[in-house]
C-alpha cells in the first residue's frame, strides 16, 4: 500500500440494537483524540445504509470495500456483535492489522484469535495500532534495481500465505493469522536488517522458520507440515512473491548505504577520545569522522562498533585499517588518529551477509583509499 500522510482506520463495532450514544460515543472520542493521526472509515456515519430501506447486500459490500481502503482496524468489542466478528475476519484476510477493545472483559476467544492485540478501551486500541502501522511503515523492501526500494506492504505477505495454504490445500485463513505474529516479530528483530530496509530473502527466512516453529507444535503440526516445501517450490517458480520483488536483490557495494549506527560502550574513557561514543556525529576528531563517513558509504553494513583502544601505535596522519575476521558477519579494523586517551582504536564493522564480507572490504578499502585514508 502507497504511503499516505495518514492512516486510514475502520472503527468497528456494535451498531444494530445500539441507541446513538452507544454506536457514536466511543467513534467521536477516538476521531478527537486521533485525527492527527489517523483518517478515519466509519460505518455509522452512512446513515443510508443503516435505513430499513437498504439491502443486506448494499450494507456487506459498503463494509468490504471500507475495511480493503483501511490501513487497518480497531474493533471495539463492548458487547458481542456478529457484524464486527465478520469485519475482524475480512480486514485479517485482506491483510490489515486488526486492534480489539474489550472493556467488558468479555474474553472471545475466537475474535482474540483473529486480534493483533487486545486493549481495555478504544483509545489504547487506537494507540497500539498507531505503533504497528508505524513501526510497518517504516520498513523498505529493497527491490532488484540498485538503490530502490518501495514501502513493505502488510497485505502482499498475506497474499503469498494465503496462496501457499491454497496451494497446500489448508485453510487460507486460520494458518495464516496464526503465522502473522510470528513472522512480524522475526522481521522487526533480524539482525540481517539494515536499518529500516528488509529484502526478500529476509522475509523468506522469517516465514520458513515461523512454519517450522508451527510445525513442532503438535497442535498445528497436521496443518502446517505441507507449507514449507510448497512454499519453496513456488518461490522457486517464481509463482509469486512475498514482497512483490525478485528472488534476491543485487547488492551493489558502492555509495548510498542508509544510516548506519556507530557506537561504543557506555563508559566515559571506552574511546580515544575519552568518552562513549553513541553517533557518529560525537566523534570530536573531523578526519576521524570521515573516516567512518567513508566507510558507511559502503553498502551492507549493519553497524559499527568500537573495542579496546591503546597508545602505542601512531601514524604521521589519521588513517584505517581492517582485514577479515574469524567472527562471522564481522570485519576487523584499527583506526589511527591522536585522541586525548590514546592513538589507536579498535573496531568491528557488522556486515549484512557473511558471505559479502570480502566484496564489501573492497569496498571500505577502495573508499578509504580515494579519500586517501587508508593506512598503507
Amino acid at each position: 500500500m502507497a504511503k499516505r500522510n495518514k492512516f486510514h482506520v475502520y472503527l468497528a463495532g456494535p451498531i444494530s440494537g445500539c441507541n446513538e450514544a452507544q454506536r457514536s460515543q466511543w467513534r467521536n472520542e477516538v476521531k478527537t483524540r486521533y485525527s492527527r493521526y489517523f483518517e478515519f472509515l466509519d460505518p455509522t456515519s452512512k446513515s443510508e445504509l443503516r435505513s430499513e430501506n437498504a439491502s443486506s447486500w448494499d450494507v456487506v459490500i459498503a463494509d468490504l470495500r471500507a475495511i480493503e481502503n483501511a490501513d487497518g482496524m480497531i474493533a471495539n468489542m463492548w458487547r458481542e456483535s456478529i457484524g464486527t466478528a465478520i469485519g475482524m475476519v475480512h480486514a485479517q484476510r485482506a491483510g490489515k492489522p486488526v486492534i480489539i477493545a474489550d472493556p467488558n472483559k468479555l474474553g472471545n476467544r475466537t475474535a482474540s484469535f483473529y486480534a493483533d492485540a487486545i486493549t481495555d478501551n478504544p483509545l489504547k486500541a487506537a494507540k497500539a495500532l498507531l505503533t504497528i502501522l508505524r513501526d510497518q511503515r517504516g520498513w523498505d523492501v529493497v527491490k532488484h534495481t540498485p538503490r530502490t526500494a518501495e514501502p513493505f506492504d502488510r497485505q502482499k505477505l498475506v497474499n503469498a500465505l494465503c496462496a501457499v495454504c491454497r496451494e497446500a490445500g489448508q485453510d487460507d485463513v486460520v494458518i495464516p493469522r496464526l503465522a502473522l505474529p510470528e513472522i512480524f516479530e522475526k522481521l522487526k528483530t533480524s539482525t540481517e536488517k539494515i536499518g529500516n530496509q528488509i529484502t526478500s530473502r529476509i522475509i523468506d527466512d522469517a516465514v520458513i522458520a515461523t512454519f517450522e516453529k508451527l510445525g513442532k507444535d503438535p497442535a498445528h503440526k497436521s496443518q502446517v507440515h505441507k507449507l514449507i516445501p510448497h512454499w519453496k517450490s513456488m518461490r522457486k517458480l517464481g509463482s509469486f512473491d512475498p514482497s512483490n520483488q525478485v528472488e534476491e536483490p543485487t547488492r551493489n557495494y558502492d555509495y548510498g548505504s542508509p544510516k548506519v549506527p556507530v557506537y561504543s560502550g557506555s563508559k566515559s574513557h571506552a574511546t580515544i577520545w575519552g568518552h562513549a561514543i553513541q553517533d557518529l556525529d560525537d566523534i570530536p576528531s573531523p578526519q576521524a569522522r570521515r573516516v567512518f563517513e567513508q566507510i558507511v558509504r559502503v553498502r551492507g553494513i549493519t553497524r559499527i562498533t568500537f573495542g579496546p583502544f591503546g597508545h602505542k601505535e601512531e601514524h604521521a596522519s589519521t588513517c584505517a585499517w581492517l582485514g577479515q575476521s574469524e567472527t562471522s558477519h564481522v570485519l576487523d579494523g584499527k583506526l589511527f588518529d591522536k585522541g586525548e586517551k590514546g592513538t589507536s582504536q579498535s573496531f568491528q564493522v557488522h556486515v549484512q551477509f557473511d558471505s559479502d564480507k570480502p566484496a564489501i572490504l573492497n569496498g571500505i578499502i577502495e573508499s578509504l583509499k580515494t579519500a586517501a585514508l587508508w593506512r598503507e
